[in-house]
């Protein structure tokens, strides 16, 4: 099971794109006929990988997730008979580890994506879906919405997964809609 995230860019801009990939990523095709279909015409998807996987540039923020595991913690140590005082410093240590993760998109994900849409006029589409099957073949129902890409920031910690959230640039818009008046 790992994070796959798509990415949907217009045909028009997709070489462009492809090669300004930053270093350590890579795009591999996606050829998913459940993720094709969902994408507006004219735009082709690609996964963006590091390694084999999605799984370093993008993480759950499952809320609960750190206490659960907390008190998972605590009862192993108890388990093995720790001292109160060696219990506390193991779970500060746990805790400091944890507040160096991060939930949503790696930082340099973000970055990237805000420079892209900034420089594009028509939307761009990330997708992170947990693939617990093939990730040629595998279906899954998937949602859809909307965001500006000034939003993307404070967003991307919550970022639902198994939704098509189609990234706009505002300031791009607003001048489509003065040349089409």
């Amino acid at each position: 099971m790992c994070y796959f995230i798509t990415i949907g860019l217009p045909k028009l801009k997709a070489d462009i794109i492809l090669n300004e990939i930053p270093k350590g990523l890579r795009f591999v095709a996606t050829v998913n006929p459940n993720i094709i279909s969902q994408l507006p015409e004219n735009y082709i998807a690609h996964h963006v990988v590091s390694g084999m996987c999605s799984c370093d540039l993008f993480k759950s923020s499952k809320s609960n997730k750190a206490e659960k595991e907390r008190e998972s913690l605590l009862r192993k140590y108890k388990k093995k008979g720790w001292s109160e005082d060696k219990i506390k410093r193991a779970l500060s240590d746990h805790e400091n580890n944890i507040k160096k993760s991060f939930s949503g998109f790696r930082e340099d994900i973000i970055s990237w994506v805000t420079s892209l849409v900034q420089d594009l006029e028509q939307p761009l589409l990330l997708l992170v879906h947990m693939y617990s099957g093939a990730v040629e073949t595998e279906e899954f129902q998937v949602k859809k919405r909307k965001i500006a890409v000034e939003d993307l920031v404070s967003f991307h910690k919550a970022f639902p997964e198994d939704t098509m959230v189609s990234i706009s640039n505002r300031f791009n818009n607003d001048k489509i809609k003065a040349k089409a008046n």
